[in-house]
């Protein structure tokens, strides 16, 4: 279960301590979960986890930039983005090819493939 504060809020587990923040959702198990939203309902809520990444660190992508074309890019390493505010929930991916790097939503990745090798980086 993901729970969400709304205000910073220290918690502690069995197995250790837990600071959370205002639109940084931490994992708690099921048991955990319902004894917070129990003892503290006002100053946390449940909040629906994201759909597993689409790619892993090391994956080959295509970035779909309307602005320099297409190009090949290696993932880095992804954050999630949570419901709060934004326009886009989902994945950020960090992608680098070469000297350049970006911060590119899921949405505008494809997953690299023989049709689209071709495209220069």
């Amino acid at each position: 279960m993901w729970i969400e504060a709304s205000e910073p809020l220290r918690v502690r587990r069995l197995v250790d301590v837990v600071n959370l923040r205002p639109g940084l959702p931490v994992e708690f198990s099921e048991a955990e979960g319902q004894r917070l939203l129990q003892r503290v309902p006002e100053k946390v809520t449940v909040v629906h986890p994201l759909a597993d990444p689409l790619f892993t660190a090391g994956s080959m992508v295509m970035v779909r930039s309307q602005i320099v074309g297409p190009w090949t890019a290696s993932v880095a390493f992804m954050l999630p983005q949570f419901p709060g505010g934004t326009t886009q929930v989902g994945w950020w991916y960090c992608v680098e090819a070469e000297a350049r790097w970006a911060f590119v939503h899921e949405s505008l990745l494809d997953r690299l493939t023989d049709k689209n090798m071709a495209v220069s980086q």
